[in-house]
């Protein structure tokens, strides 16, 4: 879809930097945030250990104690949150509806609890499938993410059945400011083709 706003994250994360870079230059805001390495003792993960998490998952230890950025407070300073909650639970109930017309396919909460904003729409699709749809849909430029892929390497899953069933099939679709009504539709048909195709 042409134009979507609920694509390409990265390329629109790095406008809006430049964007604040052209428009306040001398903002602390506005650094580039270092990532920490993880210990070569904790890297190594053997060939019969379940997956690590990517990389970049793991917590930077330069971000502790910081606090929040000077480009965060700004634009927090333009948006009318209660306005925002209410357009991130009419995003939210519209992907409920859509996604009921798709086999396979189930939201994660289906109903969400007072008080609580989604971040996202975490679906459940099969494990054989998810990766390859969040990729077939990043490819498209939806932001979608195999969520909580992967295993933490200092953690022990034994007993976990249900937290690594989730690891495997959690599909995360947007929800962002960004997505208009009728991308949360175009959003919705891509999955069913894509789950259908052929």
């Amino acid at each position: 879809m042409a134009g979507c706003s609920g694509i390409g994250g990265r390329i629109k994360s790095e406008w809006v930097a430049g964007y604040f870079r052209n428009q306040w230059p001398d903002d602390p805001g506005i650094r580039s945030l270092r990532r920490a390495a993880i210990p070569a003792t904790d890297r190594a993960v053997s060939s019969d250990v379940l997956d690590g998490i990517p990389e970049h998952y793991y917590f930077v230890p330069d971000l502790h104690d910081r606090r929040i950025s000077t480009l965060t407070l700004r634009a927090l300073r333009h948006v009318d949150i209660p306005a925002e909650i209410a357009a991130q639970f009419s995003r939210y109930g519209r992907y409920l509806d859509r996604l009921q017309a798709i086999p396979g396919v189930a939201p994660l909460f289906p109903d969400l609890l007072p008080g609580s904003v989604p971040m996202g729409m975490p679906v459940l699709v099969a494990a054989a499938q998810r990766n390859g749809l969040a990729e077939a849909l990043q490819a498209e430029g939806i932001e979608a993410t195999p969520w909580w892929r992967g295993q933490h390497r200092r953690l022990d899953y034994t007993g976990q059945a249900g937290a690594l069933d989730l690891k495997a099939r959690v599909l995360f679709l947007p929800t962002h400011q960004g997505v208009r009504p009728d991308e949360v539709d175009h959003i919705a048909a891509l999955l069913h083709a894509l789950l259908f195709r052929g």
